[in-house]
């Protein structure tokens, strides 16, 4: 779960810095070298906050990948089931869903979605 986790925070700097490389690789190294991180996916150990961490994630990554298009829907739903995974192994969820509809709502204010029509 270590990897994954590490993977997809490099996904998600990527995903955030415009497609950097340099930001993927330093973050997923941050994230393989964290003690927090590691001494909650230790190999052969397991822990719910192991497999959390990896789905949680990937959850955020997948989320800022489906504000890309309208026609996002399939990753956006795919998020959905990352979240759906994290809450089941993990009680902190409320957590995940805080910080999903505060950036939904900090996008919305700021007019972001450029696919969504606002007129105020």
């Amino acid at each position: 779960f270590g990897t994954i986790s590490a993977v997809s925070t490099g996904l998600l700097a990527m995903e955030c810095c415009g497609g950097s490389g340099a930001a993927a690789a330093v973050a997923a190294l941050v994230m393989a070298i964290l003690p927090a991180h590691l001494s909650r996916s230790v190999g052969g150990g397991f822990d719910n906050e192991s497999v959390a961490i990896a789905a949680m994630a990937l959850t955020f990554f997948l989320w800022c990948r489906s504000l890309r298009t309208k026609n996002a829907w399939v990753v956006a739903a795919a998020a959905g089931v990352a979240y759906t995974y994290m809450a089941a192994s993990w009680g902190g969820y409320v957590f995940v869903v805080n910080m999903v509809g505060l950036h939904a709502g900090c996008l919305l204010l700021c007019q972001y979605l450029p696919f969504m029509d606002i007129d105020c």
